[in-house]
């Protein structure tokens, strides 16, 4: 089975030998179906951004909007993690940085899209300063029509 491929997240408790060895962390990740994408909404993690790899106390991982909007939608004091349901909070989230765990690089796409708010939002200003020299532009028109008037009032 390649990581790729969806994978089915299996509800057995670990052991606390498997648990405590780092190196088999990321092929028990892996093998839980969280290697690659989050348990919750099945897309894949990213590595800046939104849904980028976070984790619980209990050690799993989830999108970050993805838990943070499962822990705000539990009414009540009762919030627990999806996949294992031990009690936790929004403080026990926690950036996850290791091996085996397969994100999306989005990070030229999430660069690309600052640039782009950032260039409408320059686009924005511009047309305003357009909008604001046309009615300028106007007025001094309506102006110079005034005082050829006068001028020509004056030569009378």
């Amino acid at each position: 089975m390649t990581n790729d491929e969806p994978q089915v997240v299996s509800d057995e408790k670990l052991s606390d030998d498997e648990v405590d060895d780092e190196k088999d962390c990321s092929q028990l990740n892996t093998s839980r179906g969280e290697g690659s994408a989050c348990t919750i909404c099945f897309e894949p993690y990213t590595s800046v951004g939104s849904h980028r790899v976070v984790c619980l106390r209990c050690g799993h991982l989830f999108g970050k909007k993805c838990i943070n909007r499962w822990l705000a939608e539990i009414r009540g004091s009762r919030k627990f993690c999806p996949t294992c349901k031990q009690p936790c909070k929004r403080s026990d989230i926690r950036e996850h940085f290791c091996r085996g765990v397969q994100v999306t690089d989005n990070s030229e796409l999430h660069d690309a899209l600052q640039q782009l708010e950032k260039h409408r939002q320059m686009a924005q200003d511009k047309e305003v300063q357009i909008a604001t020299l046309r009615y300028k532009c106007v007025q001094y028109e309506e102006s110079i029509k005034v005082l050829e008037a006068v001028i020509e009032k004056l030569k009378k």
